[in-house]
């Protein structure tokens, strides 16, 4: 059911906690499907990825050693983490796999000499991982690429060489990808957009914001996204897709991530200030749906516009 204009309107953040605190910036908040756990990024120098729970208590570090580990994302099992990894000041970015139950079994997915890979993102039914990377592109320009996890085969989604495509997400049926894109080396002119896997269709979501994004949905018809302005820094703002309407939700918030609730409410975290901390909140106003949510469970032909 498309969201109405009336109750897009009344959408709005309730009281805001800081779960995060410190001299040294907190960042890409990440919901574990169940709501128990947030997994973010933290640092200064090397940078690890850490989880707490709700309330910003009983937080550990997953990740050790020297080097950046940030952009966590969690599979759909609630216990497997990958996360983006590279040395400090120098090497290309890599994407690592593990086990909050074994940490012993964490393991380098994707690496490369030549090329960077980030932005990964776990497909509903947990099968596939969608991802950016420079292979295959020009300087300065990613392309999305999915990988099998159980054949390990990639194959890449776009085939622009002079555009930047990055931080996909995927729809909660598994049937749409949410992303970025701008002409390489153009930030200012970032978008969301969108790639229909069925179809191979690839639509633009915004257009009129100097810069918009990452995003990510939170039903089929209700997108959460970043928009940049010159004069405003960073907010965060909801999309209501059936209408194309937006509204002004956070100022100055970014990385944002959410997490629906077995009650059907939905609870958002993303970063803000100086040093950055991460906030969490309810979205008052709106009641997600089971059945939104409900992933397919058969493999999924994937067309594309190469």
């Amino acid at each position: 059911m498309a969201l109405s204009d009336k109750k897009f309107q009344k959408l709005e953040i309730g009281d805001a906690n800081i779960i995060t605190a410190g001299l040294c910036d907190h960042y890409d908040p990440a919901w574990s499907p169940d709501g128990r756990w947030l997994a973010f990024s933290g640092g200064a120098g090397e940078v690890h990825i850490f989880i707490t729970n709700p309330q910003g208590l009983l937080a550990r570090q997953l990740t050790h050693g020297q080097g950046i580990h940030a952009e966590a994302t969690w599979a759909p099992d609630g216990r497997t983490l990958a996360y983006t990894w590279k040395k400090t000041g120098a090497g290309r970015w890599q994407i690592w796999i593990g086990d909050l139950h074994e940490p012993h079994a964490t393991r380098c997915l994707l690496s490369s000499t030549r090329f960077h890979y980030q932005h990964p993102s776990f497909s509903p039914n947990g099968r596939q991982m969608v991802f950016s990377s420079s292979q295959g592109a020009s300087p300065d320009a990613y392309n999305l690429w999915v990988m099998d996890l159980e054949t390990n085969q990639k194959s890449p989604l776009t085939h622009d060489a002079t555009r930047h495509d990055s931080n996909p997400t995927y729809s909660p049926d598994g049937t749409k990808i949410l992303y970025c894109s701008e002409p390489a080396g153009q930030p200012d002119a970032r978008q969301l957009h969108w790639l229909d896997l069925e179809t191979g269709a690839i639509s633009r979501l915004t257009g009129h914001e100097r810069a918009a994004g990452p995003g990510t949905f939170i039903a089929k018809d209700l997108v959460l996204y970043t928009r940049h302005s010159n004069k405003r820094g960073t907010d965060l703002r909801a999309l209501n897709l059936s209408s194309g309407e937006t509204l002004r939700l956070v100022p100055g918030a970014s990385c944002v991530s959410i997490c629906n609730q077995e009650d059907g409410s939905v609870t958002l975290a993303w970063a803000n200030g100086k040093p950055t901390e991460i906030h969490t909140a309810q979205l008052d106003g709106y009641q997600s749906s089971a059945s939104e949510y409900k992933a397919i469970e058969g493999p999924l032909t994937i067309k594309t516009n190469g």
